[in-house]
């Protein structure tokens, strides 16, 4: 799984994969559909279109927790705080900087080792009682390797993370201990093998079982070492957590793909732009999608079945329109056509035209 970043660029700087075609280049597809097959192997005809990767390259995606992807999601350690440790806001008012609940400000105000410090010296902080001069320490500390996570210093953020961790010990506060193990579980699967943040997470987990973005950064790096099923039992509980939450569909959908069921992933990736329209990964999967799901049916002979998939495809073309990438549809569709078989291009012709005929008519 690549290293992936908030607006779709990998740890190497250079763009993720735009389909899922590109996302499984280089490694192994399977389409098979009643004995015919379309790439390499033919399961049962019961099995329907299977979707496997064997990744050696660039993959679809499970995102998180990886490079600014995980600064999206992870870097806002300092809101956990503030909405899991309600006295935090209080604390702020009390030591009189209140404006630090403001993410844009902490930025602004909290930049260096020396800036905390300078907080913590203030009149206001030093007349608290200790343990909120604690809680205030756990904060600061947060909030500076929220920033480091932010510019990829991705070793100075955990230094700081675990600066709070060590603070949040003392306390006996379990949720906020729960928060930076989080956190530093982030920061450790941005420098090495993203299997050593694992016990981060699950740690976290313990101790705060229902902390959305722990079961997420979870899922994310089982999906990564290939234990899918169980990626997806964690993206499920995130979502059970948070309904809202975008990326989890979109990353529940990955799963699905990998587990050989395209159909149920489609689901996912329609609650994904409709949270998020601007996320164009997940309307190429959707395209992608439906090109395998029309083929198939052509390769069972159900002509009415490809027709309606042909006509959801050129629905969501002119859906693409408005964003002005559509044409990543007709891309998709000529880069299919390169890797199939003789055999199969005769099928891939016919539900081509198919799609011609409808994209006439506009919807």
């Amino acid at each position: 799984m690549e290293k992936v970043g908030r607006k779709g660029v990998r740890k190497d700087g250079k763009p993720l994969g735009k389909k899922v075609w590109d996302a499984i280049r280089g490694g192994e597809v399977e389409v098979a559909v009643g004995g015919a097959r379309l790439g390499i192997k033919a399961p049962p005809p019961k099995e329907g279109v299977e979707i496997k990767a064997k990744i050696g390259g660039a993959e679809l995606e499970a995102r998180a927790p990886s490079v600014e992807e995980v600064k999206q999601l992870l870097d806002d350690g300092a809101e956990a705080v503030l909405k899991i440790v309600s006295q935090t806001r209080g604390i702020l008012r009390e030591a009189k900087v209140e404006e630090l609940e403001a993410r844009q400000i902490r930025e602004k105000r909290i930049k260096s080792k020396r800036d905390c410090i300078s907080l913590r010296r203030k009149a206001e902080v030093k007349g608290l009682p200790k343990e909120q001069k604690q809680l205030f320490h756990i904060f600061t500390s947060i909030s500076f390797g929220d920033l480091m996570f932010h510019l990829r210093s991705f070793i100075k953020a955990e230094e700081a993370y675990r600066d709070a961790y060590n603070s949040a010990e003392k306390l006996r506060n379990k949720a906020l201990q729960g928060i930076c193990l989080h956190l530093i579980g982030a920061a450790v699967g941005m420098q090495e093998d993203p299997e050593k943040a694992l016990p981060y997470f699950s740690e976290a987990l313990k101790l705060i079982p229902d902390f959305p973005k722990a079961w997420y950064n979870k899922g994310a790096v089982l999906g990564e070492l290939g234990q899918y099923r169980e990626a997806l039992a964690c993206f499920n509980n995130a979502l059970k957590l948070k309904p809202g939450f975008a990326e989890a569909w979109y990353n529940k959908g990955v799963m699905l793909c990998k587990l050989g069921q395209p159909k149920e992933a489609l689901t996912c990736f329609d609650k994904m732009v409709k949270l998020k329209p601007d996320f164009t990964e997940a309307w190429y999967a959707k395209g992608e999608i439906l090109q395998i799901l029309g083929l198939e049916s052509i390769m069972l002979g159900d002509i009415k079945r490809a027709e309606e998939r042909a006509w959801e495809l050129v629905k969501l073309k002119n859906e693409m329109e408005k964003d002005g990438i559509a044409q990543t549809i007709d891309e998709a569709m000529k880069e299919l056509e390169e890797r199939l078989s003789e055999k199969d291009l005769k099928s891939f012709k016919r539900f081509e035209e198919i799609l011609r005929r409808f994209e006439a008519k506009k919807p």
